[in-house]
């Protein structure tokens, strides 16, 4: 099984891949890259892959695009709460997990990240259809920090060239190594940069996703989960992604050509 984690940003510049091997024996980096990273390279990296798990809203709340597809055609503005056109239903459950308050794509400049995962959704995606925001072809949307607060590694403050933050990412890479230890080899990469480290992590909650080890998504909110989008958040803890697991189908052939 090979699976890959993109930290995606709105510009190659802060983007940053990892593709990790899962073999009998464990699994091995395969190819790591500090940014920056464009979508070329993300295409030929997903190329094959059974699971691609990247950091990025995959679509904008209901209540949002409702809204604007109405004023767009003249009809009133629907009554909605702010809230509701702030956020996805996915990222208000993230919150329960990581403690912290989610970024709004739709009031926020995240809305850039935004656009160019929608374009490499359209390239990843199968037979020249976007992928599925939900995840059901295998490529799904992923939040390093609800992945590392669920395993009990710290969540914030890792990300700055800072001594904390630096602090922070050696004790994150050092857990995951322990739990890990096939990952050896790019500790420097990792500890460096945390767009590296964000990536690596996101390829694991991909396996973790691979082998059924994720929250599901609440019945009450397939429907939902269908047009916004939704968050795979792993289960377990790190060293538990080396069992075999029941491998859940992967991802439709033919997508991901460059």
């Amino acid at each position: 099984m090979l699976t890959v984690g993109v930290d995606l940003s709105s510009q190659p510049l802060r983007t940053a891949a990892c593709s990790i091997e899962w073999t009998v024996a464990g699994p091995r980096i395969r190819q790591l890259f500090a940014p920056p990273v464009d979508d070329d390279q993300i295409c030929e990296l997903a190329s094959g892959a059974d699971r691609v798990a990247i950091d990025a809203p995959f679509g904008w709340p209901e209540a949002f695009v409702q809204s604007i597809v109405a004023n767009a055609s003249g009809g009133p503005w629907p009554d909605a709460p702010a809230s509701s056109l702030r956020f996805r239903a996915t990222e208000m459950v993230a919150q329960q997990v990581t403690g912290n308050a989610p970024l709004s794509q739709s009031t926020s400049p995240l809305a850039f990240l935004g656009f160019r995962a929608a374009r490499l959704r359209t390239r990843l995606g199968p037979l020249g259809h976007p992928a599925a925001v939900d995840g059901s072809d295998g490529i799904i949307e992923v939040y390093p920090a609800a992945a590392l607060a669920r395993w009990g590694l710290p969540a914030r403050e890792y990300k700055r060239d800072e001594p904390l933050h630096h602090a922070r990412r050696i004790a994150i890479v050092d857990a995951l190594l322990d739990a890990l230890p096939g990952l050896s080899g790019y500790t420097d990469t990792l500890v460096a940069s945390s767009d590296a480290l964000d990536a690596l992590v996101c390829a694991l909650v991909g396996r973790a996703h691979a082998i059924g080890l994720v929250d599901q998504i609440p019945p009450e909110l397939g429907t939902l989960a269908g047009t916004e989008g939704w968050i795979w958040v792993p289960r377990g803890a790190p060293a538990d992604l080396s069992s075999s697991g029941t491998e859940r189908p992967g991802r439709v052939a033919g997508a991901a050509d460059p």
